[in-house]
């Protein structure tokens, strides 16, 4: 019996095809005719049901001992590497701190035998903020002339404006209250650069 239709013409395609995939050759993947896929090789695992599916020899027990042991040796080599890199790190990051101690060290003493270089750690403003005194040198008295020449002149400037403004000066009765004193020119330094 002919079968005619669109089934009849696949089922030709098919086994055309597959006619052609058995009786291919070089480095091609070969077509191996399987009869059914349901009932697979009771040989190979993956026929096996139930149990027997995850238990495919009498010494599970001794395997899965291993793989555990294996598991926790791999672990453990792995932290003890970390733990000897963290280490050698922290030993590396102390010897350098030691070694940064010793240059600074050095370069202070350095610093403190040279004559030159230690008179350079003296101020540069001849005025002690702490005690609020002027250094007792020629620069902390020049330094005092010139503020004291700054009061001077804000001094002559305030009794400038003060009289240009009438201050002290009733005007109703034309008296004088407050006397406006000029004050006197501070004297310059006995002692120059």
């Amino acid at each position: 019996m002919q079968q005619h239709g669109r089934n009849a013409r696949r089922r030709d395609r098919d086994s055309i095809e597959k006619a052609m995939l058995q009786t291919r050759t070089g480095s091609f993947y070969r077509h191996e005719n399987v009869d059914s896929v349901i009932s697979p090789d009771p040989q190979c695992p993956s026929s096996l049901t139930g149990k027997a599916a995850f238990i495919s020899t009498h010494e599970v027990a001794q395997i899965e001992k291993q793989d555990r042991e294996h598991y926790r040796a791999v672990k453990d080599e792995f932290t003890e590497k970390r733990r000897a890199e963290s280490f050698a790190r922290e030993e590396e990051r102390w010897a350098s701190m030691q070694q940064r101690e010793l240059i600074e060290k050095d370069r202070l003493k350095r610093i403190q035998e040279d004559p030159m270089t230690a008179k350079m750690n003296c101020g540069s403003n001849p005025y002690d903020i702490v005690t609020m005194e002027y250094h007792n040198t020629p620069e902390g008295q020049i330094l005092a002339y010139h503020d004291k020449l700054v009061r001077y002149r804000h001094d002559i400037r305030a009794a400038f404006l003060c009289g240009k403004n009438h201050a002290g000066f009733n005007c109703i009765t034309g008296e004088q209250i407050v006397d406006i004193q000029v004050p006197q020119r501070p004297e310059p330094p006995t002692t120059t650069k």
